[in-house]
């Protein structure tokens, strides 16, 4: 569903914790000269185009994650005062393959995705069809689905898995596959975030970080996005 659920967008905060304890260092490795800050003018990079194929970039076990072919096209943005909020919520909760009768129980996650603050990398526009999408500052790409949609499609995904387990599995069983989860989505973050250091500051005191591997400088901290994200699933797994 292409219609804007983020209105007043809120841009979510550097998150503490385990998480970032976790990322800490990561972006510790600078080259032995200062790389070159952004351009001047490329924060107007936050308005990238649209995506190239009306699709939605869902991939299970990846943090940016580049478009998939073979999805509709995202409907225009209906006007605020025409959204039935009740109505959207529930084809939010069936996208995630939830269904809102056997579970009716776990439709709170629903509600957490559908909320879900807009990350602090992330911009929401609308193109000149009307229709909304969501453009990555530090990757630079651009994708149809909101980028929590794929974190809670996940999560979704994995609790519905233990539910469909015969006999039900022992506690401890549970706990070691959060745990297995959590460590690769945390070795995905290690991977994406690999070649990039920071952070560096202009003449005027700006901070930026520089990515060795793609040759390129962001006024984004690439690691705030997957702090947050780590943070998002530890809570809702334990």
């Amino acid at each position: 569903d292409g219609s804007s659920r983020h209105a007043d967008a809120r841009v979510s905060e550097p998150i503490g914790g385990e998480a970032a304890e976790a990322a800490d260092g990561v972006l510790s490795t600078a080259p032995r000269q200062r790389p070159g800050a952004p351009a001047a003018g490329s924060r107007a990079a936050r308005e990238g185009p649209a995506p190239e194929q009306p699709t939605a970039a869902e991939s299970g076990d990846g943090f940016a994650s580049a478009a998939e072919e073979g999805d509709a096209a995202p409907k225009p943005a209906l006007p605020a005062d025409e959204v039935d909020e009740e109505e959207e919520l529930q084809r939010y909760a069936e996208s995630l393959g939830l269904d809102p009768v056997v579970d009716a129980d776990l439709l709170w996650l629903a509600s957490d995705g559908f909320g879900a603050p807009l990350p602090s990398t992330w911009t929401e526009h609308v193109d000149d069809q009307g229709r909304v999408f969501y453009y990555n500052a530090v990757d630079q790409q651009s994708s149809w689905s909101h980028p929590a949609d794929r974190i809670f499609s996940d999560l979704v995904a994995l609790v519905k898995s233990f539910r469909a387990m015969v006999p039900s599995p022992p506690k401890q069983r549970r706990v070691e596959a959060v745990e297995e989860h959590l460590l690769r989505i945390r070795q995905i973050a290690f991977a994406q975030l690999d070649g990039w250091s920071g952070p560096y500051f202009t003449d005027d005191g700006r901070e930026y970080y520089y990515s060795c591997a793609k040759g390129q400088s962001s006024w984004e901290n690439p690691a705030i996005d997957l702090e947050r994200e780590l943070v998002v699933r530890e809570t809702v797994l334990r």
